[in-house]
C-alpha cells in the first residue's frame, strides 16, 4: 500500500508523516484531531496507516473509551449498526483517497 502525504477526512485534509522509531520505545502510531496529523512509524507502515485510520473513524462514531488499566488502554464498544457504519465510512475513506486499487 502506497502511504499517502494527505488524506482527506470528514472533509478536513490531514497530513500524514513516516516517523522512525521513537527513542523512549513506544514504536506506535499517532493522531490528533487538533493539528490534523496522522504519524505512522516507519517500521509498521501499513499496519499504522490502518490502525490509526480506524482508530479516528472509532472516536468520531463515540466507540473509543478509556479502559481500566489507564490512560492508553482504551475500550471499542459498538452495536453492530455502529460497526456497519464505521465499515462503510472506511471503505468510503479508502476509496475517497484513491487507497484501493
Amino acid at each position: 500500500m502506497k502511504i499517502p502525504k494527505e488524506l482527506k477526512l470528514f472533509g478536513d485534509t490531514w497530513k500524514v508523516k513516516i516517523v522512525p522509531p521513537r527513542p523512549d520505545g513506544n514504536n506506535g502510531s499517532y493522531f490528533s484531531f487538533k493539528d490534523k496529523l496522522i504519524e505512522i512509524n516507519k517500521t509498521h507502515r501499513e499496519i499504522g496507516l490502518i490502525h490509526e485510520l480506524l482508530e479516528i473513524l472509532m472516536v468520531k462514531n463515540y466507540a473509543r473509551y478509556y479502559g481500566q488499566e489507564g490512560n492508553m488502554e482504551y475500550m471499542f464498544i459498538m452495536s453492530h449498526t455502529d460497526f456497519s457504519r464505521v465499515s462503510e465510512q472506511f471503505a468510503e475513506l479508502l476509496k475517497e483517497n484513491n487507497l484501493l486499487n
